[in-house]
């Protein structure tokens, strides 16, 4: 992935989400990137005579490998979004095909689509939600069908060489300012907060910057619950001990033991 280090991701108001209307023209319109790309990672299944797995699948825009400097470890990426074709991980490929070389032309089937591959992903690339694995790449638009123009998702390009993030990020800004002129509705969809960019060392992963924080804050909140809850119930313990042992002592105060007796005997 030769492009990863150029690689970087939009967003709009602290979203990484756009809608596909609205990708298409800013990548048909831009001057500061090699390419933008779109990805909507879903959970999904695939399956291949009869055997299945459950996978992450990343419909994704006919660029996309190009955008990342991705390859194929057998076969080719898709270059068109209107085939029905798809690339496989490594591991899809040694966990349904049995590492079978002549799985290039095979018929996959994930949820209602039926898919030809044209290309297994070398071992190390996964996809770009990293620690989720992506077993599965299709075309966006076929997978998408007629409610192509009601989905959204990640938008992200390679700068050109010799252009700054920051120039980047204005010349957008100017292009989406002319979209939504051009179009009110997508206007009123898109809001009125600014394109960012935030370059991203190596794949980038859209959800965990600004996402992981309010997860850590939910996980360290959780542990901190399950601790009151153990010193509570560590708590309730020895309260219920102590009563226990002031009934035992009492009884041995009745019979003559002597206060340190009464204390101490187990």
């Amino acid at each position: 992935m030769s492009n990863a280090a150029c690689v970087a991701v939009l967003s709009r108001g602290g979203s990484p989400l756009f809608s596909y209307p609205e990708y298409r023209a800013l990548r048909d319109r831009n001057q500061s990137l090699e390419g933008l790309a779109i990805s909507d990672p879903e959970e999904s299944d695939l399956s291949y005579q009869g055997n299945a797995m459950l996978i992450g699948a990343e419909p994704v825009s006919a660029n996309y490998a190009a955008v990342l400097g991705a390859r194929t470890a057998m076969g080719r990426w898709f270059t068109r979004e209107d085939e029905p074709v798809a690339v496989i991980s490594y591991h899809a490929w040694q966990a349904l095909f049995h590492s079978d070389p002549g799985v290039l032309g095979k018929t996959i089937r994930s949820e209602s689509h039926a898919y030809t591959v044209v290309g297994v992903a070398p071992p190390e690339f996964a996809g770009i939600y990293a620690p989720l694995r992506i077993d599965l790449w299709v075309p966006f638009r076929y997978w998408a069908g007629n409610t192509a123009d009601d989905r959204r998702g990640m938008v992200f390009g390679c700068l050109k060489r010799g252009v700054g993030i920051l120039q980047a990020a204005a010349e957008l800004n100017a292009v989406a300012t002319l979209i939504h002129r051009e179009n009110p509705d997508m206007a009123k969809d898109a809001g009125s907060a600014p394109l960012l960019l935030e370059l991203v060392r190596g794949i980038p992963n859209p959800v965990g910057r600004r996402q992981a924080l309010p997860v850590m804050i939910l996980l360290m909140a959780v542990v901190a619950l399950v601790l009151l809850i153990a010193c509570m119930n560590v708590g309730n313990l020895q309260v219920a001990r102590g009563m226990g042992r002031q009934r035992e002592i009492a009884v041995r105060f009745a019979l003559g033991a002597s206060r340190r007796r009464a204390y101490c005997a187990s």
